[in-house]
């Protein structure tokens, strides 16, 4: 039975979203086989991350009232298509891999996304999980990136809580600053053929997300009350590499069930994102070499 999106009003207030980045290691070698997660034991509750405090996570929401705030405070982690309740979620993730991984020029083997998942339904090959690369700045770090953004508790009138011009809370409709940074398209939409984060010149502002797919089109529910390994494809890989080799073009991801969004279909799921309690918050696996 297709699911309603958690969409918990109560847990909009605004996350400290600071990130401390570790320090690089020494040069050379490989492969490397490392995780990037929230805390020593969020990657997989039972094994430990290798760089922690590495991963920002929020959920964008259209919904009428709604798609000014920002839920990066919440509990729940949604994506997917509520039509019953005219609820649409992406959600947008980032990992601090550029930053904090083992020194030198990286060339990327392997790569996968690990999403523990509390809902799931309606996901089908005709209303797929579409993951894109995303092109441009959400205020997950800053202009020397530090990673130093935050999105500042507030009241929930959808103005800018804050009022304070360092705030960066990426809603629905805006991905900087309430009301002074729009993405090209509400819900990071903006995209062409051909741009697809791989070099430099996809960076310069003009479109949200990458028009291909980083993680082939995922057909069929997840199982619920386990992490879901969603791998990277071949343009992926290459993403990933890209962003690694070049830290301030690392945006992160965002994740969307766009084609049940068009027909206003029910399909979504939901995951714990960092702010959820135990060990189970996102983490990035990456497979790599170094010269």
């Amino acid at each position: 039975m297709p699911i309603i999106l958690g969409l918990a009003l109560s847990h909009f207030v605004h996350a400290d979203t600071t990130v401390v980045v570790g320090q690089t290691v020494a040069s050379g070698g490989g492969p490397y086989t490392e995780q990037w997660g929230a805390g020593s034991d969020g990657c997989g509750g039972a094994s430990s991350c290798e760089y922690t405090s590495a991963v920002l996570d929020t959920t964008l929401y259209n919904v009428a009232g709604y798609n000014n705030r920002n839920y990066g405070a919440s509990s729940i982690g949604g994506v997917g298509s509520a039509a019953d309740n005219e609820i649409y979620a992406r959600g947008l993730l980032w990992f601090d891999f550029a930053d904090q991984r083992q020194s030198g020029t990286v060339t990327v083997t392997a790569a996968s996304i690990h999403l523990y998942i509390t809902q799931s339904g309606g996901i089908t090959s005709d209303y797929p999980v579409k993951v894109f690369a995303v092109l441009v700045d959400w205020g997950q770090s800053d202009s020397d990136n530090t990673a130093s953004h935050e999105c500042y508790e507030g009241d929930g009138t959808g103005t800018d809580p804050a009022a304070d011009t360092t705030g960066y809370e990426p809603t629905w409709n805006n991905r900087e600053d309430y009301g002074s940074t729009a993405w090209n398209t509400a819900g990071c939409d903006a995209n062409t053929p051909g741009v697809d984060g791989e070099v430099s010149g996809d960076f310069d502002g003009s479109y949200d997300r990458s028009n291909a797919l980083v993680i082939d089109a995922i057909e069929s529910d997840f199982t619920t009350s386990q992490y879901a390994t969603l791998t990277f494809n071949a343009h992926g890989l290459d993403v990933i590499e890209y962003m690694m080799n070049n830290s301030t073009h690392n945006y992160g991801f965002v994740l969307t069930v766009i084609d049940a969004e068009d027909t206003d279909t029910n399909d979504s799921f939901e995951y714990d994102p960092k702010e959820a309690s135990g060990d189970n918050s996102p983490y990035i696996s990456i497979t790599y070499t170094t010269e």
